[in-house]
């Protein structure tokens, strides 16, 4: 695949689509959290009330604690969409904590050890469309590392170099031919590298995949610092 593409941010037309993405991805997320999350919550303290009404009753008990276990995993889903989704730490905290809890969650959820690092501090110079951008690239790699990597450890890592925003996520996986698979004719292959590469031409910088079979995979998004000064 081609290592760089043109450096400049998407036009008009695209950003009001894009806002208008972001901004349904937010009322879905506030939406999961503030219902489903609310209502996970009110079951979980309704099984404790039942609880003491059956004591001594081990079945009841039983089912109880069987529930109890369902109602947590779904909170814990609840709570991992809406980081997918759009987390509401993006607009209060910003880019690099939210990539951090992201980073937190996933490795809780596909038990792949990963650490994150990061030399930049907040607030960061980058447009907040933009950074939404960069949020969903590292989400998208960190997706293809647990469907396809097999990999056990992955580093994601944040930083600024001579002025130039640069995200990597590295993992130890089997790794693949890219030229091999951006030739394929089956887009369904490539759709997730398709979908990072846009996004970081929307937001005005390059997307470089370094892979070789058995060696990992690394990602690596760079935006030059004409695009966000």
């Amino acid at each position: 695949m081609p290592e760089e593409t043109s450096p400049q941010i998407a036009d008009v037309p695209w950003r009001f689509a894009a806002s208008a993405q972001e901004s349904e991805r937010k009322r879905i997320a506030r939406d999961l959290h503030d219902v489903l999350g609310q209502n996970v919550v009110a079951m979980l303290l309704g099984l404790n009330r039942i609880r003491s009404l059956v004591a001594g009753n081990e079945p009841a008990l039983a089912s109880i604690r069987e529930l109890e276990l369902i109602a947590t995993e779904m909170s814990d889903r609840v709570h991992y969409l809406t980081l997918e989704l759009r987390p509401s730490s993006l607009d209060e905290l910003g880019l690099v904590p939210s990539i951090e809890a992201f980073v937190e969650h996933w490795t809780q959820r596909f038990a792949i050890a990963a650490d994150f690092h990061s030399t930049v501090g907040e607030p960061l110079k980058l447009d907040k469309l933009v950074q939404s951008m960069v949020y969903r690239i590292a989400q998208e790699a960190l997706t293809n590392v647990a469907k396809h990597s097999k990999a056990t450890h992955v580093d994601v890592i944040i930083e600024m170099h001579e002025g130039e925003f640069v995200l990597l996520v590295e993992d130890n996986g089997v790794g693949f031919d890219v030229e091999s698979v951006m030739s394929d004719l089956d887009p369904e292959k490539r759709l997730g590298i398709l979908g990072m590469t846009e996004r970081a031409n929307m937001a005005g910088g390059f997307l470089k995949l370094d892979s070789e079979k058995s060696e990992g995979t690394t990602v690596i998004l760079r935006i030059p610092k004409r695009t966000h000064e």
